[in-house]
Formats: C-alpha cells, sequence, structure tokens
C-alpha cells in the first residue's frame, strides 16, 4: 500500500492536473443532463462512471477529488484482494501482493488509469473486487458464502455497468457456477443469488434505454469503451 501511494505521489503533490481523454466529456454529458433535471442518455456511455461523477460533485468535490476517489477505490480493492488470497491460501499471499505491486507499479496502463478522467480504473477495480469475493466464497463454505457470491454478482456487474465490454462476464459468471457445482454442495437458492443481481441491475438499465433511447441493451456500441 505504501508503495501504491508513493507511485502516485507525485500527482497530487507536483502535479495535481487530471488526465483527460477524447471520450472523458461522454462521461460528463449524463452528469449535465441530471444537474439540469433532465433525463440522462446512458445508451451511449453507461452510468458506472457518470455516478461517481454526480457524487463527488454533490459532496462538494471536483476533478482532483475524482482522481483520488478512484485512487483509494483501486487500493482498497487491492486490499480486499490480497486477504482473500491470504484466507484461502496463506502461503500464496506474497506472490499475490508482489504480483499486484509489480502491476500497479510498473504498468503504465494501472498508472495512466488511475490518473485520468475515464472510467478504466473504476472498471478494473470493480472486477478485481469481484473475483475477491469468489475467492472467499470458497473459503467460507458456510451460510455466508451466499453473501460472497452476491457481492461477486454485484461487483462484476457494476463493472459492465462502468464499461460495457465487461459484458464478457456473464458467461464467466456460468462458468463458475458449473465450477462451484463440482466442488461444494451449495443449494439452488445460492447460485440463484449469484446471477440476482445482474439480472436485475442489467434489466433495469436496459428497460431504462429501451424506454429513454429506443434502445433495449446496455450501450449502443459497448466496443467503443475499449480503450
Amino acid at each position: 500500500m505504501i508503495v501504491f501511494f508513493l507511485s502516485r505521489a507525485w500527482f497530487f503533490i507536483d502535479y495535481p492536473m487530471p488526465f483527460f481523454d477524447p471520450d472523458t466529456h461522454d462521461y460528463f454529458a449524463p452528469v449535465e443532463s441530471i444537474l439540469n433535471n433532465s433525463s440522462p442518455v446512458f445508451a451511449v456511455r453507461s452510468p458506472g462512471f457518470p455516478m461517481l461523477i454526480l457524487l463527488i460533485y454533490k459532496l462538494g468535490g471536483n476533478l482532483f477529488h475524482i482522481i483520488a476517489a478512484q485512487n483509494f477505490f483501486s487500493c482498497l480493492c487491492g486490499i480486499i484482494m490480497l486477504v482473500a488470497v491470504w484466507r484461502v491460501n496463506w502461503w500464496s499471499a506474497p506472490f499475490a501482493s508482489v504480483g499486484l505491486l509489480g502491476w500497479s507499479v510498473k504498468s503504465g496502463g494501472a498508472l495512466v488509469s488511475d490518473l485520468r478522467l475515464m472510467a478504466d480504473s473504476l472498471y478494473t477495480s470493480f472486477l478485481l473486487l469481484g473475483f475477491a469475493f469468489f475467492l472467499l466464497t470458497m473459503y467460507k463454505k458456510n451460510k455466508i458464502h451466499q453473501i460472497f457470491l452476491y457481492l461477486c454478482s454485484t461487483a462484476w456487474t457494476c463493472s459492465i455497468i462502468v464499461k460495457p465490454n465487461a459484458l464478457f462476464m456473464i458467461p464467466v459468471i456460468f462458468i463458475c457456477i458449473v465450477a462451484l457445482k463440482q466442488v461444494s454442495n451449495f443449494k439452488n437458492t445460492t447460485y440463484i443469488s449469484f446471477v440476482a443481481p445482474m439480472v436485475l441491475i442489467i434489466g433495469v438499465l436496459t428497460i431504462y434505454n429501451g424506454f429513454r433511447s429506443h434502445f433495449w441493451g446496455v450501450s449502443y456500441v459497448p466496443s467503443s469503451n475499449l480503450q
């Protein structure tokens, strides 16, 4: 965690200027619509990142605070992932720690995504958080495993709401269900709790886009969110 913050300290101390992208404005357009009391269009850019921007603005923050929130959430998800690995298999935790450290420090993409006003950082963090909760499901084979599966599905669904190209997580969830059936004796209600958040959230967004933009889906162009 110390190295994570040190690798980004130059931004917060010496050069607190968020990086912009040609597509950055697309994420602010829905926020402007909401602030102007009109219905936002989410068929182009899904609501995940605009909702973070709106939340920061409502709390009196600015662009700098959006970047700070991205970095805090990225660090938090990394810590949760390490805790999950340690709980499942403690001797592999140091290797996971080194891997995450190398990725966050050496990967230019990871550093830039945390410091620019785009959905990439939030998207990656939610994916990582989902995998952490799935690992905790494997560790806690009692009543609490259902909660972790619910949280896992919710996190992966949030990654889709942030960037629709994460729709690849839908078949991943069904692969996970097949794998769990082979190694556990969970009840069917457990698997329902795994799928329910994704069906509910994506269903609500699809219905909203259908009535608002006459498009029955998550996004017009999911591939446009690939950066």
